[in-house]
């Protein structure tokens, strides 16, 4: 469209004037620029969602600490309801290997 613009704006192509190939090919270019204030929105929006994001998980993590200090917090009812493993559900980490009698057989003397 620019070229035929700038050095043959009266000629006609395809039966076309340049004011008609125009005016025929607007729809693409009103669809082309829809789509590039689309994108900036959807920018925009992701943006927005991870700064909410991060401002609720820390208000959730404020919450399970208020949860965890008030009596009884890491073994309530509302501590497990919010998904964690109560300290009671906790193991421990102590582990009791037995004693093994294992003989180590000696090593024969080659002579």
């Amino acid at each position: 469209m620019t070229a035929w613009g700038e050095f043959a704006p009266g000629i006609t192509y395809c039966n076309h004037t340049l004011a008609q190939a125009a005016s025929a090919f607007q729809p693409v270019f009103d669809v082309r620029q829809e789509l590039a204030e689309t994108e900036v929105r959807y920018t925009a929006l992701i943006a927005r969602r991870e700064t909410n994001d991060a401002q609720a998980n820390d208000l959730l993590l404020r919450i399970v600490n208020d949860v965890k200090a008030e009596p009884n917090g890491e073994n309530s009812e509302v501590y497990r309801g919010m998904g964690y493993k109560t300290k009671s559900e906790r193991s421990t980490g102590l582990t009791r290997k037995g004693t093994t009698d294992a003989t180590v057989p000696a090593l024969s003397s080659a002579s």
